[in-house]
Protein backbone atom coordinates (compact mmCIF):
# COMPACT_ATOMS: atom_id res chain seq x y z
CA UNK A 1 0.00 0.00 0.00
CA UNK A 2 1.39 3.39 -0.99
CA UNK A 3 1.71 5.82 1.93
CA UNK A 4 0.91 9.41 0.97
CA UNK A 5 3.07 12.30 2.15
CA UNK A 6 0.20 13.56 4.32
CA UNK A 7 -0.23 10.13 5.90
CA UNK A 8 3.52 9.79 6.45
CA UNK A 9 3.69 13.15 8.24
CA UNK A 10 0.73 12.08 10.37
CA UNK A 11 2.46 8.81 11.27
CA UNK A 12 5.64 10.64 12.26
CA UNK A 13 3.69 13.05 14.43
CA UNK A 14 1.83 10.16 16.06
CA UNK A 15 5.15 8.47 16.73
CA UNK A 16 6.40 11.72 18.21
CA UNK A 17 3.49 11.67 20.64
CA UNK A 18 4.37 8.11 21.60
CA UNK A 19 8.08 8.73 22.11
CA UNK A 20 9.26 12.31 22.39
CA UNK A 21 12.22 12.96 20.11
CA UNK A 22 12.10 9.49 18.54
CA UNK A 23 10.34 9.40 15.15
CA UNK A 24 10.05 6.03 13.33
CA UNK A 25 13.47 6.49 11.75
CA UNK A 26 16.81 7.18 13.38
CA UNK A 27 17.12 10.76 12.18
CA UNK A 28 20.88 10.96 12.70
CA UNK A 29 21.43 7.81 10.67
CA UNK A 30 19.16 9.22 7.99
CA UNK A 31 21.04 12.53 7.88
CA UNK A 32 24.36 10.68 7.63
CA UNK A 33 23.11 8.62 4.68
CA UNK A 34 26.18 7.93 2.48
CA UNK A 35 23.97 7.66 -0.62
CA UNK A 36 22.88 11.32 -0.65
CA UNK A 37 24.41 13.68 -3.21
CA UNK A 38 27.88 14.78 -1.98
CA UNK A 39 26.90 18.46 -2.20
CA UNK A 40 23.96 17.86 0.12
CA UNK A 41 25.90 16.00 2.81
CA UNK A 42 27.29 19.18 4.48
CA UNK A 43 23.75 20.55 4.77
CA UNK A 44 22.28 17.36 6.24
CA UNK A 45 25.15 17.04 8.72
CA UNK A 46 25.08 20.70 9.73
CA UNK A 47 24.41 21.82 13.30
CA UNK A 48 21.98 24.45 12.01
CA UNK A 49 18.31 23.32 11.77
CA UNK A 50 17.57 25.64 8.83
CA UNK A 51 20.49 24.19 6.85
CA UNK A 52 19.33 20.64 7.62
CA UNK A 53 15.81 21.47 6.49
CA UNK A 54 17.15 22.98 3.29
CA UNK A 55 19.10 19.79 2.60
CA UNK A 56 16.08 17.62 3.37
CA UNK A 57 13.92 19.70 1.03
CA UNK A 58 16.38 19.44 -1.86
CA UNK A 59 17.03 15.73 -1.26
CA UNK A 60 13.32 14.96 -1.05
CA UNK A 61 12.55 16.94 -4.21
CA UNK A 62 15.38 15.35 -6.20
CA UNK A 63 14.77 11.76 -5.12
CA UNK A 64 11.05 11.74 -4.34
CA UNK A 65 11.87 10.50 -0.84
CA UNK A 66 8.77 11.36 1.20
CA UNK A 67 10.58 10.60 4.47
CA UNK A 68 12.93 13.56 3.90
CA UNK A 69 10.02 15.93 3.40
CA UNK A 70 8.11 14.45 6.33
CA UNK A 71 11.06 14.95 8.71
CA UNK A 72 11.50 18.48 7.36
CA UNK A 73 7.85 19.31 8.09
CA UNK A 74 7.87 17.63 11.50
CA UNK A 75 11.01 19.56 12.52
CA UNK A 76 9.24 22.86 11.83
CA UNK A 77 6.96 22.08 14.77
CA UNK A 78 9.68 20.71 17.03
CA UNK A 79 13.39 20.86 16.26
CA UNK A 80 14.04 17.92 18.59
CA UNK A 81 13.36 15.74 15.53
CA UNK A 82 16.80 16.82 14.32
CA UNK A 83 18.59 16.02 17.58
CA UNK A 84 20.49 12.85 18.26
CA UNK A 85 18.20 10.10 19.44
CA UNK A 86 17.32 10.70 23.06
CA UNK A 87 16.14 8.33 25.81
CA UNK A 88 12.40 8.19 26.38
CA UNK A 89 11.23 10.73 28.94
CA UNK A 90 7.84 9.53 30.12
CA UNK A 91 6.88 12.81 31.81
CA UNK A 92 7.70 14.96 28.78
CA UNK A 93 6.03 12.36 26.59
CA UNK A 94 2.82 12.62 28.56
CA UNK A 95 2.70 16.42 28.34
CA UNK A 96 3.68 16.44 24.67
CA UNK A 97 0.78 14.09 23.99
CA UNK A 98 -1.69 16.32 25.85
CA UNK A 99 -0.52 19.52 24.14
CA UNK A 100 -0.49 17.89 20.71
CA UNK A 101 -4.04 16.62 21.25
CA UNK A 102 -5.33 19.97 22.49
CA UNK A 103 -3.73 22.22 19.87
CA UNK A 104 -6.07 21.23 16.98
CA UNK A 105 -9.10 21.82 19.22
CA UNK A 106 -8.24 25.54 19.35
CA UNK A 107 -9.66 26.19 22.81
CA UNK A 108 -9.57 29.99 22.30
CA UNK A 109 -11.02 30.58 18.86
CA UNK A 110 -14.78 31.12 18.74
CA UNK A 111 -15.12 31.37 22.54
CA UNK A 112 -16.24 34.39 24.57
CA UNK A 113 -14.61 34.76 27.99
CA UNK A 114 -16.08 36.54 31.00
CA UNK A 115 -13.49 38.88 32.46
CA UNK A 116 -13.06 41.82 34.83
CA UNK A 117 -11.52 44.96 33.38
CA UNK A 118 -10.24 47.68 35.67
CA UNK A 119 -8.74 51.16 35.22
CA UNK A 120 -7.20 53.23 38.00
CA UNK A 121 -4.83 56.15 38.46
CA UNK A 122 -3.12 56.26 41.84
CA UNK A 123 -2.77 60.05 41.66
CA UNK A 124 -6.27 60.82 40.36
CA UNK A 125 -9.35 59.49 42.16
CA UNK A 126 -11.55 60.48 39.22
CA UNK A 127 -9.94 57.75 37.14
CA UNK A 128 -11.22 54.55 38.68
CA UNK A 129 -13.57 51.99 37.14
CA UNK A 130 -14.28 48.28 37.12
CA UNK A 131 -16.24 46.61 34.34
CA UNK A 132 -17.59 43.11 33.89
CA UNK A 133 -16.82 42.40 30.24
CA UNK A 134 -16.56 39.62 27.68
CA UNK A 135 -13.51 39.22 25.47
CA UNK A 136 -13.32 37.49 22.12
CA UNK A 137 -11.19 34.34 22.20
CA UNK A 138 -10.63 34.56 18.45
CA UNK A 139 -8.81 37.87 18.96
CA UNK A 140 -6.70 36.34 21.73
CA UNK A 141 -5.96 33.38 19.44
CA UNK A 142 -4.62 35.75 16.77
CA UNK A 143 -2.55 37.74 19.27
CA UNK A 144 -1.09 34.63 20.92
CA UNK A 145 -0.38 33.15 17.49
CA UNK A 146 1.73 36.17 16.54
CA UNK A 147 3.45 36.27 19.93
CA UNK A 148 4.29 32.57 19.56
CA UNK A 149 6.39 33.36 16.47
CA UNK A 150 7.98 36.51 17.88
CA UNK A 151 5.85 39.08 16.04
CA UNK A 152 5.13 41.26 19.07
CA UNK A 153 4.50 44.48 17.13
CA UNK A 154 1.92 42.81 14.87
CA UNK A 155 0.20 41.34 17.92
CA UNK A 156 0.03 44.82 19.43
CA UNK A 157 -1.62 46.21 16.28
CA UNK A 158 -4.38 43.60 16.47
CA UNK A 159 -4.96 44.40 20.14
CA UNK A 160 -5.07 48.14 19.51
CA UNK A 161 -7.53 47.65 16.66
CA UNK A 162 -9.71 45.48 18.91
CA UNK A 163 -9.93 48.36 21.45
CA UNK A 164 -10.33 51.13 18.88
CA UNK A 165 -13.54 53.19 18.75
CA UNK A 166 -14.91 51.01 15.96
CA UNK A 167 -13.38 47.81 17.32
CA UNK A 168 -15.18 44.64 18.40
CA UNK A 169 -14.52 45.16 22.11
CA UNK A 170 -16.99 48.06 22.32
CA UNK A 171 -19.49 46.23 20.11
CA UNK A 172 -19.45 43.38 22.64
CA UNK A 173 -19.23 45.71 25.67
CA UNK A 174 -21.13 48.92 24.84
CA UNK A 175 -21.49 49.81 28.55
CA UNK A 176 -17.75 50.55 28.70
CA UNK A 177 -17.52 52.88 25.71
CA UNK A 178 -18.27 56.30 27.23
CA UNK A 179 -15.93 55.89 30.21
CA UNK A 180 -13.09 54.44 28.11
CA UNK A 181 -13.49 57.24 25.56
CA UNK A 182 -13.45 59.80 28.40
CA UNK A 183 -10.20 58.41 29.79
CA UNK A 184 -8.56 58.31 26.35
CA UNK A 185 -9.40 62.00 25.84
CA UNK A 186 -8.25 62.89 29.36
CA UNK A 187 -4.75 61.52 28.72
CA UNK A 188 -4.54 62.74 25.12
CA UNK A 189 -4.46 59.27 23.55
CA UNK A 190 -5.48 58.70 19.93
CA UNK A 191 -8.20 56.30 21.08
CA UNK A 192 -8.70 53.78 23.85
CA UNK A 193 -6.66 51.11 22.05
CA UNK A 194 -3.71 53.52 22.05
CA UNK A 195 -4.20 54.27 25.75
CA UNK A 196 -4.53 50.61 26.77
CA UNK A 197 -1.39 49.40 25.04
CA UNK A 198 0.72 52.53 25.61
CA UNK A 199 -0.58 53.78 28.95
CA UNK A 200 2.91 54.11 30.47
CA UNK A 201 3.64 56.80 27.90
CA UNK A 202 0.69 58.84 29.14
CA UNK A 203 0.99 58.40 32.90
CA UNK A 204 3.32 56.69 35.35
CA UNK A 205 0.48 56.26 37.83
CA UNK A 206 -2.15 54.86 35.47
CA UNK A 207 -2.87 51.14 35.44
CA UNK A 208 -5.36 48.97 33.61
CA UNK A 209 -5.60 45.26 33.12
CA UNK A 210 -7.68 42.51 31.54
CA UNK A 211 -6.95 38.78 31.51
CA UNK A 212 -5.81 37.49 28.15
CA UNK A 213 -5.05 40.94 26.71
CA UNK A 214 -2.33 42.32 28.96
CA UNK A 215 -0.35 45.30 27.62
CA UNK A 216 2.85 43.63 28.87
CA UNK A 217 2.25 40.61 26.66
CA UNK A 218 2.74 42.48 23.41
CA UNK A 219 5.94 44.27 24.48
CA UNK A 220 9.43 42.71 24.69
CA UNK A 221 10.07 41.25 28.12
CA UNK A 222 12.94 43.00 29.87
CA UNK A 223 13.64 40.34 32.52
CA UNK A 224 15.23 37.04 31.56
CA UNK A 225 12.96 33.99 31.83
CA UNK A 226 14.65 31.43 34.10
CA UNK A 227 11.92 28.83 34.45
CA UNK A 228 8.73 27.55 32.81
CA UNK A 229 6.50 25.19 34.77
CA UNK A 230 3.31 23.59 33.48
CA UNK A 231 0.45 22.28 35.57
CA UNK A 232 -2.04 20.54 33.30
CA UNK A 233 -5.14 19.23 35.05
CA UNK A 234 -4.92 15.60 36.11
CA UNK A 235 -1.68 15.16 34.16
CA UNK A 236 0.37 16.80 36.89
CA UNK A 237 3.29 19.21 36.69
CA UNK A 238 6.35 19.48 34.48
CA UNK A 239 9.27 21.86 34.16
CA UNK A 240 9.96 22.91 30.57
CA UNK A 241 13.39 23.68 29.18
CA UNK A 242 13.95 27.42 28.76
CA UNK A 243 15.42 28.65 25.44
CA UNK A 244 18.56 30.75 25.82
CA UNK A 245 17.06 33.76 24.06
CA UNK A 246 14.51 35.73 26.05
CA UNK A 247 12.48 36.34 22.89
CA UNK A 248 12.47 32.60 22.14
CA UNK A 249 11.41 31.83 25.72
CA UNK A 250 8.51 34.28 25.47
CA UNK A 251 7.45 32.81 22.12
CA UNK A 252 7.54 29.29 23.58
CA UNK A 253 5.35 30.35 26.50
CA UNK A 254 2.71 31.74 24.16
CA UNK A 255 2.85 28.62 21.98
CA UNK A 256 2.04 26.58 25.09
CA UNK A 257 -0.69 29.02 26.16
CA UNK A 258 -2.30 28.96 22.72
CA UNK A 259 -2.23 25.16 22.54
CA UNK A 260 -3.68 24.76 26.04
CA UNK A 261 -6.28 27.49 25.59
CA UNK A 262 -5.28 29.40 28.72
CA UNK A 263 -5.28 33.17 29.26
CA UNK A 264 -2.50 35.41 30.55
CA UNK A 265 -3.28 37.09 33.86
CA UNK A 266 -1.42 39.52 36.12
CA UNK A 267 0.33 37.71 38.97
CA UNK A 268 2.90 39.48 41.08
CA UNK A 269 5.86 40.52 38.96
CA UNK A 270 5.17 38.03 36.20
CA UNK A 271 3.92 39.70 33.01
CA UNK A 272 2.19 36.50 31.95
CA UNK A 273 2.37 34.64 35.26
CA UNK A 274 -0.85 32.76 35.94
CA UNK A 275 -3.39 31.00 33.75
CA UNK A 276 -6.61 29.46 34.92
CA UNK A 277 -9.29 27.54 33.06
CA UNK A 278 -12.48 25.90 34.26
CA UNK A 279 -13.10 23.12 31.74
CA UNK A 280 -16.66 22.45 30.68
CA UNK A 281 -18.10 19.02 30.05
CA UNK A 282 -15.65 16.16 29.52
CA UNK A 283 -12.53 18.25 28.97
CA UNK A 284 -9.31 16.27 28.62
CA UNK A 285 -7.77 18.54 31.27
CA UNK A 286 -10.21 17.65 34.09
CA UNK A 287 -9.00 20.52 36.21
CA UNK A 288 -7.17 23.82 36.17
CA UNK A 289 -4.25 24.64 33.93
CA UNK A 290 -1.33 26.90 34.83
CA UNK A 291 1.84 28.09 33.20
CA UNK A 292 4.11 29.59 35.83
CA UNK A 293 6.96 31.80 34.68
CA UNK A 294 10.01 32.52 36.81
CA UNK A 295 12.23 35.53 36.15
Amino acid sequence: MKVTKRKLIKLIKEAFIGQVGKPPVNVQSYLNNPEVHPKLAPLLQSQEPDAIRQGLSIHGSLTGDDMALAIQNASLEDESFLDKEKPLDKEKNRFAAVITQLAPMNLLRGKMFNEEFYITDYNDDSVSADFEVVIDGSIIDKIYGLLSIGRDSDAKKIGMNYFSDAGKFFTDNPHTYEKCKEYAEKYGAIDFGDLYYNYRIYSRTLEMMMGGLLPEDVDPWINQVSGIELSVGQFGELKEEVPASNADAKAKIFRLAKALGVLSRPFGEHPIGYFFQKPEGSSILKGHTEIRIEF
